[in-house]
């Protein structure tokens, strides 16, 4: 009986603690230091890694010009979001999980001003697999390009639909505040 509890309260402690562990497993070196576009020259700003009961879901990078201050990320500058998923999500669910948070971090005017580039965005999110790499670039005056696993699967146009997008990831309401702060550079991965 003893030996049951030791193990539920071994088993429990390393869950409360996963994110401590999944930094552990996780290193700057792993990512690029840059990201080229044709015009622009991105450097790491960090990386971070989501995880649930101890399983990595994904790993993310974030790129942004060096001389970006903190707080400009969302507006109107380029940026590169990488994320490498250990996990299956369906198309639909990707869409609609970030429509949600679109919505939680953007204004109900400016979340309006985006419908009609939903269905867009549906369509270029893919059935993400285990090993899977998806990304957004966004180039000021071209849009936010979206690419999967290397190829680009099309371009969304506005800075305010890449505002909305990418604050999924780093805006006031992000998918995961730790994650958030280990892309941004503010709670580097150990």
């Amino acid at each position: 009986m003893l030996r049951k509890i030791l193990a539920v309260i071994l088993i429990f402690s390393l869950c409360a603690s996963s994110p401590a562990w999944a930094r552990w497993h996780l290193d700057r070196r792993d990512f690029n230091s840059d990201f080229h576009l044709d015009t622009f020259d991105l450097k790491l700003r960090g990386v971070g890694v989501k995880t649930l009961f101890m399983m990595r879901l994904f790993v993310a990078s974030f790129y942004l010009l060096p001389d970006t201050s903190l707080g400009q990320e969302l507006s109107d500058v380029p940026k590169h979001l990488e994320v490498k998923f250990y996990t299956y999500i369906p198309s639909a669910t990707f869409t609609n999980y970030t429509i949600d948070r679109m919505k939680a971090n953007v204004s109900a005017g400016e979340f309006n001003g985006l419908h009609n580039r939903f269905k867009r965005m549906g369509e270029l999110f893919p059935n993400i697999a285990y090993g899977d790499v998806f990304s957004l670039t966004y180039e000021p005056g071209q849009g936010t390009t979206f690419v999967h696993n290397g190829i680009a699967s099309g371009t969304i146009e506005g800075a305010d639909f890449a505002k909305a997008i990418f604050a999924t990831w780093i805006g006031p309401q992000p998918i995961d505040n730790i994650l958030k702060k280990q892309v941004l550079g503010l709670d580097p991965v150990k």
